[in-house]
C-alpha cells in the first residue's frame, strides 16, 4: 500500500520489474497490510489481473485502474 515502509515499495517494484507479466498495484490509504485494510480494492486488483494474465500471453501492465485511488506503476 501507499503507507508501507519505503523499503517494501522498494521490494515491491523490483519484484515486478523482474517477474515475467509482473505488475505492481498501490493501494491508497494502505499499509503493508492491503489485503485486510482495503479489501474489495485488493479483490478487484486481484481478479482484474489474473483476469488479464488469462486472456493475454505475455508482457507487463503499467496502466491506471480506475477506483479509489488506485495505480499501476
Amino acid at each position: 500500500g501507499e503507507l508501507d515502509l519505503p523499503d517494501f515499495r522498494e521490494a515491491a517494484r523490483d519484484l515486478a520489474a523482474k517477474l515475467p507479466r509482473g505488475r505492481r498495484a498501490v493501494i491508497a490509504g494502505c499499509g503493508h497490510l492491503a489485503p485486510l485494510e482495503a479489501p474489495e480494492d485488493f479483490r478487484r486488483l486481484l481478479l482484474e489481473h489474473v483476469g488479464a494474465q488469462l486472456r493475454r500471453g505475455s508482457g507487463t501492465s503499467n496502466s491506471v485502474c480506475p477506483g479509489k485511488g488506485i495505480s499501476h506503476r
